[in-house]
């Protein structure tokens, strides 16, 4: 079998990203946000660094999409998924709160964070001491934290 060119490999990447980036916005607009604005997904590049994955009103988050396997607590692709979702918060919203949404195959996404905003709605969830701990959760359960509801079935 040959070998995949590295633009290849790269446009699979990238259309795989997209892909995620569709998906993760379907399932945020299940949920009541805050102005009732759909989630779109959105790829835009700014001097070389990516402004957003995800055009959403959730007041002071930014969200970067990762659709990858092997992304689990403790790993290199998270921590590296973490640092970026960081420096792009910093660059597109200031100081924004942030999280990875992130979804292997064949599996519900999950969301990780670290728990610096807790406060007493997810106290009984972590260790209080853990601030600086990242932490993994469901998607629902962040959105429930962050303070959406779950949009009623027609």
């Amino acid at each position: 079998m040959a070998k995949k060119s590295r633009s290849k490999i790269g446009k699979m990447a990238r259309r795989k990203g997209a892909t995620g980036e569709r998906q993760l916005a379907i399932e945020l607009n299940k949920w009541l946000l805050p102005d009732g604005t759909p989630v779109k997904a959105e790829r835009n590049a700014r001097n070389g660094i990516s402004t957003t994955d995800l055009a959403h009103n959730i007041p002071d988050w930014h969200i970067e999409c990762k659709r990858v396997q092997g992304m689990r607590l403790g790993t290199k692709l998270l921590r590296d998924a973490m640092e970026q979702a960081e420096e792009e918060a910093v660059y597109n919203l200031g100081k924004a709160d942030w999280c990875v949404m992130f979804r292997e195959n064949r599996r519900s996404w999950l969301v990780a964070t670290f728990n610096t905003r807790l406060g007493s709605g997810m106290g009984r969830f972590v260790r209080p001491y853990a601030s600086l701990d990242p932490i993994v959760m469901t998607l629902e359960t962040f959105m429930l934290w962050i303070g959406c509801g779950k949009k009623e079935v027609e």
